[in-house]
């Protein structure tokens, strides 16, 4: 069984199955990935589930979702008795912990190069960070600006993809990503509210 299924998570297994069947193979065979955006650590399993053995990846996320709102988001979108996670951040635990707890334990996590731990306009300000990826998965951010300014950091990277294009929702996402599209000629893809843009 794929370990991600295990994990709460709101990229739900219908987006990760978009991103496991038509954004993936997309890469080449030795890839290096940023994901922006990780949550409880689910994503980040579907990556070590899927990507290759020689891959690289990358993470950025600040982190700091208070865990009564970590609870909120569960119970309100996710189906599932997490009674075990509850424990854990009711005796000191807090979002950090649970992602490590989610993604140090996969028999894959070797393939997890940096942590970033941090919010994502402190990361690419700083002036060490390479962003030399084939691949950059957004879903932190998704105010209209944030993402806009994310996409043109990451103007070179071959293939851009993420989460919640949706325009019920995001509007200002989907409206910043189909810019973003039009004005660098960039083929737009969505599926179920996955997004990925490919030269």
């Amino acid at each position: 069984m794929d370990r991600y299924l295990t994990i709460p998570g709101l990229l739900h297994e219908g987006r990760c199955r978009v991103m496991i069947e038509e954004v993936i193979p997309l890469l080449p065979d030795s890839p290096t990935v940023l994901e922006i955006g990780s949550f409880l650590g689910k994503s980040t399993n579907m990556w070590l589930d899927k990507l290759p053995d020689n891959a690289i990846l990358d993470i950025n996320d600040s982190f700091e979702i208070p865990n009564t709102e970590i609870r909120d988001l569960i119970n309100t979108w996710i189906d599932g008795d997490y009674t075990e996670l509850f424990n854990f951040l009711d005796n000191g635990g807090d979002h950090f912990g649970v992602w490590k707890m989610h993604t140090h334990s996969h028999p894959r996590a070797h393939l997890i190069r940096n942590t970033y731990h941090m919010r994502t306009d402190d990361l690419l300000l700083k002036s060490t960070f390479d962003n030399n990826y084939d691949c950059v998965f957004l879903d932190g951010d998704h105010r209209g600006d944030h993402v806009l300014r994310q996409l043109e950091y990451f103007k070179d990277c071959d293939l851009i993809c993420g989460d919640d294009f949706e325009r019920t929702r995001w509007a200002r996402l989907v409206n910043s990503v189909t810019e973003f599209a039009n004005q660098n000629n960039r083929v737009l893809n969505h599926k179920h509210g996955v997004f990925w843009l490919t030269k």
